[in-house]
């Protein structure tokens, strides 16, 4: 990893969350256990490439291939299959991204930065994760805590056997897992993190963007996400900002028209493979003006979402992004307005 690498893996770290991170660490309840490596997990957020060459492999035209059912593990014995939920449906023709690959033990480079990324696995789906809520964002997100589906174990690290991987509910972080509320469980899930068992501290979204099909914008920003229509207000921020973590955001205000036109036309547009190959993929980041958007929806959650010129829209997790290309007539007066 590089200087410049590090830098930009450092823009989503929420100095709050550090600073709390030592004294509930402190209280050694095993609830917390994973909390020594929350900052790691978070430091890397914005780092979406240095991540990705390691845990999946290259995306590729989606073909006409059978679905595979997933089969619920044995109480007994709690393994995971190792087919995955929600392989590419045979009628849908798009950009398939394949599952994630755990790497082998013998690649510790590669499992360093696995470990680094927060995941949990879920009916055979591994879930990264994604948006985090502390202190008073708490509010805003703790109506949306659903089902309880279980108890993340907190049991991986860069030395864990595939076997530890391959069971449900796997995970490098401590915590109860829950549904969100309004979301596809397919997609979204949430891990809770409380104190003395009834005080929320934590909710970190985990969310599945492997093993699918991605056909057209609306695939990721309606089906999955719901923005449009939904956007309560919008900030934006630089992307060296971004990058050097100074927070440094502002209110935008754009108008209905616009933003409708830009939304429509963001749905309806092409999902763009910038990942067939991993080296074209990091000079094509890097090429181009960037601008981050924050959109905070209705029901209080946050979507991260990048501009970057050209007509391209995207959509960030952990270990990838997603991006579409729309018209310029709709993409730039929108980019103009956030400048």
């Amino acid at each position: 990893m590089t200087g410049h690498d590090l830098l930009d893996t450092l823009g989503d770290i929420d100095a709050r969350f550090l600073r709390n991170e030592a004294d509930m660490q402190a209280k050694n309840d095993g609830k917390y256990m994973w909390l020594a490596v929350a900052a790691a997990l978070l430091v890397i957020a914005g780092g979406v490439y240095v991540v990705s060459r390691f845990v999946l492999p290259g995306r590729q035209e989606a073909k006409a291939t059978a679905a595979v059912t997933y089969t619920a593990p044995s109480e007994t014995t709690n393994t995971v299959p190792t087919s995955s939920t929600n392989a590419p449906d045979s009628k849908e023709q798009g950009v398939f991204v394949p599952e994630i690959v755990l790497p082998e033990s013998e690649e510790k480079g590669a499992l360093v930065m696995m470990d680094m990324v927060g995941l949990v696995v879920y009916k055979g789906g591994i879930y990264t994760q994604a948006e985090y809520y502390g202190e008073q964002d708490l509010e805003k997100v703790s109506e949306l805590i659903g089902e309880r589906l279980g108890t993340a174990k907190g049991n991986l690290d860069e030395w864990s056997s595939q076997d530890e991987y391959a069971t449900e509910f796997a995970s490098n972080m401590a915590g109860e897992v829950y549904t969100v509320k309004g979301y596809d469980p397919d997609f979204r899930i949430c891990v809770c993190v409380y104190e003395n068992d009834d005080i929320l501290r934590m909710v970190m979204f985990m969310e599945r963007m492997n093993n699918i099909t991605l056909a057209t914008g609306e695939d990721i920003f309606e089906t999955r996400l719901h923005i449009y229509g939904n956007v309560k207000s919008v900030q934006k921020q630089s992307q060296e900002d971004w990058n050097n973590g100074r927070g440094n955001r502002s209110d935008v205000s754009i108008s209905d028209e616009v933003w409708d036109a830009f939304w429509r036309s963001t749905n309806e547009a092409p999902v763009v493979d910038t990942w067939s190959d991993v080296n074209e993929a990091e000079k094509w980041y890097r090429e181009g003006k960037i601008v981050h958007l924050y959109l905070e929806m209705e029901d209080g959650t946050v979507n991260h979402i990048r501009l970057k010129e050209g007509g391209y829209v995207g959509y960030t997790i952990t270990q990838d992004s997603f991006w579409v290309k729309i018209p310029l007539e709709d993409f730039n007066k929108v980019f103009e307005e956030v400048q």
